[in-house]
C-alpha cells in the first residue's frame, strides 16, 4: 500500500478533453484539469476566478446582433464601436458613452464578415457588398463615416455589360447571325468588339443601327436569348482616340474619338488648306463640320463629294497618305456610364470626368502623356474599377509596408491590391516600386481569400490555404518584385484572425481548430500548430469570434458559436510558456467581444455583448469584463502618513451584468432597471449580503446603508482536478483504489471555498474566518496561504476533488496538494 503526497503546482494546462484522460503518460497530464468553470490558469500557474462583468448599456436593438470593433487612437484615447443593424455606436474606454451614432451600410446580416484596419486617426472598414468606408476621428464626440475617396481604385479592362435585353438570330456557331437588342445600346465602335455570355463568345462583324449588330460566333451561346447584365461586350471601343493636351497633370482635357472609313485616304498636303481624297465613296453631306485625325494632325472636313473633302488643318499632319485604321473621322465611341472610368493612352493615365457628346468627353489628367498624337483602336484601354456592385469589394484589408491592401471581391476572390506607398487612397498601377500593385493567387482550387494581416511577410488565409508574399530578401513588395507562397493548405474559417506577438492566430475552416501562424527559422517557411488540440471539445459547436487581451494576463478569447466564453492562457515566452483553455458560462450567452486599453493604459479591457433573458424579453448589453473592483470606498488620505496609502483591498467584480454604487452617505436603496425580475447577488462594503429578487420598478433595498456595492447576476466557478498519477511499486496509480486523506490547497488573495469529491459530494468547507483585535465591523480580508481539509474516503480508480467558489468573493487557487493511499491489491 503506497502512500505519497501528489502536488500539483499549476494549472498551465489548462482544462483537457475527455479524449486525454487517460494520458497519464504525456507530460501535461500532471498540469491539466478536468473542469475549469469561469476560472482561467494565469501565466504563473494559478487557477484564479474569472472577472465578473460591469454593465454598460443596452445595445440599440434587443432583438437583433451586434458586433464589437475596437479603435484606439493613442495612448490616451481608446475606443469601442457597437456597431448594429445601420448604425455604429461609440464609446469610450471604460464604458463612457460618448453620445456618438453614426449611419453605416451595414445591416445585421453583413456584420460577422466585416473586417477593418486602422491607422492613424482613421479606420479602413470593408465587406463584400459595399464601398470601402473610412471611419474618422476629429475629437471626442466628432466623427465621420463614408465612402473612403480613393484617388484611383484598382482597374481592368472590363468592356461594357449592356442595360438591355438581346437577342440572337442563331445560338449556334457560324457568321452572319444578328443581334437585337431591346433598346438602343450600339455604336458603330463596337465593330470588332467580343460578345460574351456564359461560355458563348462571338465577334461583332457589322453594326447596322443602334439596336442590331452583325456577330459570328465562334462558341455557340447556350440560348439565342440574352437577359440584360447577363452578357458583356468585351474589350475597348475600337475608336481612334484624340486627346486635346498631354500635360500637365491634373488638368482637364478633351478626348475626341473618331472611326475609319472602308477607304484608304490621300492629302493634298501635310498643312494649311487641304484636300482630303477617299479610295471609295465614303463622303457624305453630315460629314461636313466633323474632324479628321491622324497622328498629331487635325482638320475639320468640308464635304465636296463621295470621295473628296476639304478643310484648313489645325495641327499639321506627318504623313499624306492614312490607310484603313490609321485615321479616324469623328464617330460615335463613349456612353455615358463611362463617367468615372480610366483611360490609358499614350503613356498616361487620365479619369473621365463629364459625357459631352458620343464622340467626346472630359477628362482629368492623374499622370501625364507622353504627346497628343492619335491613338488607333488597341493602343489604347479604357478600363473600369474591378470595385463595383457588380463585381463586388474586397472583403478584408490590412496595412502593410506603408501600403493598404485589400483583397478577395466577389468576381476575383484571389486578387490582392496594394495602395501605392505611403498613400492608401491611391491606386495607380505603373511599374515604379512605389506604384500600386496587383497579385493573383495560384491555387488549385478558386479559395476565396478571406483574411490578410500584416507579419514579417504579407500573410493572407483563404478558405483552403494560408499564403505568404514578400518581396525578396529585405526587400518590399513592389510591382515588378513579388515571391507568393503556400505555406500550408489548413483553410480559414470566417473569423477574423488576431495577432499575438509575431503570431496570427486563425480559426481552420472547420470552426474547431484554433492555429497560430509564425515564421520557423529552421524550416525557413511558416508552421501552423493546432494550439486547441488539448481542449478539442471545448470548441464544439465552432468559434465565431477573436480577442486577444494582452494586459494583464495574455488571454485569447473565443466566443462559441452557442454563446460560450472561451479563454486560452496564450504566452510563448521560453521561460513561463503557457496554452490552457477555460470555459465560461454567464447567464445569457456572449455573442462578441473585443479589448481596447484601458483609459489609464495599465490593462486591457475586454468588451462584450451578452444576450440575456430580463423580465421574460430577450436583450442585449453591453458590459465590461472588470476583476478590479475594489469593495471599501476610499477614505481620506492623510499626505504625512508613510505610505501615503495603504494597499487597496480588491476583490474584483464578482457578479455578472453588474452596477457598482458610491455613496459617502450611504444608502439603502439601489436602482438596477436592466435586471427587473432577476435574483442578484449583493456585496455591500465587502460583505456579501442576501440574495434579492429585483422589483419591477428595478430597485433593490438593503436592511442597512451602505458606502460602496455591487450588485449584479451570480456565477459559480470551480476547478476540477485529474486522479493522480505516480508510480508505485507495481506501476502505474490508475485503476487502483485511490483514498485521498489530506488536501492541501494553496490560495493567493481569496475568500471562501468549498471541497467536492469525485461523485460530486461535499467534503467540507475550507474555513476563511479570521480572528483577533480589531476585526469586527470591518470587511473581511483576502487570505493567502494554506487551507487543509481531512478525510475523503475511497474511489476505485480515481481520486478527482473539485474547489469550488459559490459566493461572490474572489478566489485563487495557486497549488494543490493531495496526500492519497493507493491499494495496490
Amino acid at each position: 500500500m503506497a502512500r505519497v503526497s501528489y502536488p500539483q503546482s499549476n494549472f498551465t494546462t489548462g482544462e483537457i478533453s475527455p479524449r486525454l484522460h487517460g494520458r497519464v503518460d504525456i507530460p501535461q497530464y500532471g498540469n491539466a484539469a478536468k473542469a475549469l468553470f469561469n476560472c482561467y490558469p494565469v501565466i504563473h500557474g494559478g487557477s484564479k476566478r474569472r472577472g465578473g462583468m460591469r454593465f454598460c448599456k443596452a445595445a440599440k436593438y434587443a432583438a437583433k446582433r451586434t458586433r464589437k470593433i475596437p479603435f484606439v487612437f493613442s495612448r490616451d484615447a481608446a475606443y469601442m464601436l457597437e456597431f448594429g443593424d445601420l448604425y455604429v455606436r461609440i464609446f469610450k474606454a471604460g464604458g463612457v458613452d460618448l453620445g456618438v451614432e453614426l449611419v453605416t451600410p451595414y445591416t445585421e446580416a453583413m456584420l460577422p464578415d466585416l473586417d477593418y484596419v486602422k491607422g492613424e486617426s482613421t479606420m479602413f472598414i470593408s465587406h463584400p457588398s459595399v464601398p470601402i468606408q473610412r471611419l474618422r476621428r476629429f475629437g471626442d464626440t466628432t466623427w465621420d463615416l463614408s465612402d473612403a475617396p480613393f484617388l484611383v481604385t484598382p482597374f481592368a479592362e472590363q468592356g461594357h455589360a449592356l442595360a438591355s435585353n438581346a437577342t440572337l438570330s442563331l445560338a449556334t456557331v457560324g457568321a452572319g447571325r444578328t443581334l437585337t437588342a431591346a433598346s438602343g445600346v450600339f455604336l458603330p465602335s463596337d465593330v470588332g468588339r467580343a460578345l460574351v455570355s456564359g461560355a458563348g463568345l462571338a465577334t461583332v462583324t457589322g453594326y447596322t443601327s443602334a439596336t442590331v449588330l452583325t456577330v459570328t460566333i465562334v462558341i455557340a451561346f447556350a440560348s439565342t436569348a440574352l437577359a440584360s447584365g447577363a452578357w458583356t461586350l468585351d474589350v475597348s471601343p475600337q475608336a481612334l482616340l484624340k486627346p486635346s493636351a498631354k500635360d500637365p497633370v491634373a488638368s482637364s482635357i478633351d478626348l475626341h474619338a473618331g472611326l475609319s472609313r472602308a477607304a484608304n485616304l490621300t492629302l493634298s498636303a501635310k498643312t494649311g488648306a487641304i484636300t482630303i481624297t477617299a479610295s471609295a465613296a465614303v463622303f457624305a453631306p453630315a460629314d461636313s463640320g466633323k474632324v479628321l485625325y491622324a497622328d498629331s494632325g487635325e482638320v475639320t472636313l468640308t464635304y465636296s463629294t463621295p470621295t473628296t473633302c476639304t478643310g484648313t488643318t489645325t495641327s499639321d499632319f506627318i504623313s499624306t497618305t492614312y490607310a484603313l485604321g490609321g485615321y479616324g473621322i469623328t464617330d460615335s465611341a463613349w456612353r455615358a456610364e463611362d463617367v468615372g472610368k480610366f483611360v490609358t493612352l499614350n503613356g498616361g493615365l487620365l479619369k473621365i470626368t463629364s459625357f459631352v457628346s458620343a464622340s467626346n468627353v472630359k477628362a482629368t489628367i492623374l499622370t501625364a502623356m507622353s504627346s497628343t498624337v492619335a491613338a488607333p483602336a488597341l493602343s489604347w484601354t479604357l478600363e473600369s474599377s474591378v470595385w463595383s456592385a457588380a463585381n463586388g469589394y474586397p472583403r478584408t484589408v490590412t496595412l502593410h509596408e506603408q501600403r493598404l491592401i485589400a483583397a478577395g471581391s466577389t468576381k476575383l476572390p484571389l486578387t490582392i491590391w496594394g495602395s501605392r506607398t505611403g498613400e492608401y487612397l491611391d491606386f495607380t498601377k505603373g511599374t515604379n516600386d512605389d506604384d500600386s500593385f496587383s497579385f493573383t493567387l495560384a491555387s488549385d482550387d478558386v479559395d476565396p481569400i478571406a483574411y490578410v494581416s500584416s507579419l514579417r511577410t504579407l500573410i493572407v488565409n483563404t478558405y483552403g490555404g494560408e499564403f505568404s508574399l514578400q518581396g525578396g530578401i529585405e526587400k518590399p513588395i513592389t510591382p515588378t518584385n513579388v515571391r507568393i507562397r503556400p505555406e500550408s493548405a489548413l483553410g480559414c474559417k470566417g473569423v477574423r484572425p488576431v495577432l499575438v506577438g509575431k503570431e496570427s492566430v486563425f480559426v481552420q475552416r472547420s470552426g474547431r481548430k484554433v492555429r497560430t501562424l509564425s515564421y520557423d527559422y529552421a524550416k525557413d517557411g511558416y508552421v501552423s500548430p493546432d494550439i486547441a488540440v488539448l481542449a478539442e471539445h471545448l470548441t464544439l459547436g465552432g468559434i465565431t469570434e477573436l480577442a486577444y487581451q494582452q494586459e494583464p494576463d495574455f488571454i485569447l478569447w473565443g466566443v462559441r458559436a452557442d454563446g460560450v466564453l472561451l479563454s486560452c492562457t496564450f504566452n510563448r515566452d521560453p521561460v513561463v510558456g503557457v496554452t490552457a483553455w477555460a470555459p465560461h458560462y454567464t447567464e445569457g450567452a456572449v455573442e462578441s467581444v473585443a479589448c481596447i486599453p484601458s483609459a489609464d493604459g495599465d490593462r486591457d479591457e475586454l468588451w462584450l455583448t451578452v444576450r440575456r433573458s430580463v423580465n421574460g424579453s430577450i436583450v442585449r448589453y453591453n458590459e465590461i469584463m472588470n476583476d478590479t473592483f475594489e469593495p471599501l470606498l476610499p477614505g481620506p488620505v492623510d499626505p504625512d502618513a508613510f505610505p501615503p496609502i495603504s494597499a487597496p483591498v480588491v476583490y474584483g467584480y464578482t457578479v455578472d451584468s453588474g452596477l457598482d454604487f458610491d455613496n459617502a452617505a450611504g444608502q439603502t436603496v439601489f436602482n438596477v432597471p436592466h435586471l427587473i425580475g432577476k435574483t442578484v447577488d449583493i456585496v455591500a462594503d465587502g460583505a456579501v449580503q442576501p440574495q434579492q429578487v429585483v422589483s419591477n420598478t428595478g430597485t433593490v433595498t438593503l436592511t442597512r446603508k451602505s458606502y460602496r456595492t455591487l450588485i449584479g447576476l451570480h456565477f459559480d466557478s470551480y476547478q476540477t482536478l485529474l486522479s493522480p498519477e505516480f508510480n508505485g511499486g507495481a506501476g502505474t496509480a490508475q485503476g487502483n483504489s485511490m483514498r485521498c486523506g489530506e488536501i492541501s490547497v494553496r490560495f493567493l488573495d481569496s475568500m471562501c471555498a468549498e471541497v467536492y469529491d469525485g461523485d460530486g459530494e461535499k467534503i467540507g468547507d475550507l474555513s476563511f474566518k479570521q480572528f483577533g483585535n480589531n476585526i469586527l465591523d470591518q470587511v473581511p480580508m483576502p487570505f493567502s496561504g494554506i487551507k487543509r481539509i481531512e478525510a475523503l474516503g475511497w474511489e476505485r480508480g480515481r481520486s478527482e476533488i473539485t474547489i469550488t467558489q459559490k459566493l461572490p468573493l474572489p478566489q485563487h487557487v495557486l497549488a494543490v496538494v493531495r496526500k492519497v493511499t493507493i491499494n495496490e491489491g
